[in-house]
């Protein structure tokens, strides 16, 4: 499955849209638990989550981190 378009909402939700036209919410809220992803728990930083087709991408320090979903 490739993603088309990943756009993060309020609370915590990715609107993820997959190239067959296939769409749906994923609430993420369960994962910001974990360590490695306490900065998106600052609501600025989650909405810097972008596509990486097979992968969700935020960019952190310049660098870009993947979220495996």
């Amino acid at each position: 499955m490739i993603i088309q378009q990943v756009i993060p909402k309020e609370n915590f939700i990715l609107c993820i849209v997959t190239e067959n036209g296939r769409s749906g919410e994923f609430d993420v809220s369960p994962y910001l638990k974990g360590e490695a992803f306490e900065a998106l728990k600052n609501p600025e930083e989650f909405k810097k989550i972008h596509n990486g087709k097979y992968w969700f991408f935020r960019v952190s320090r310049g660098r870009p981190q993947h979220i495996v979903c």
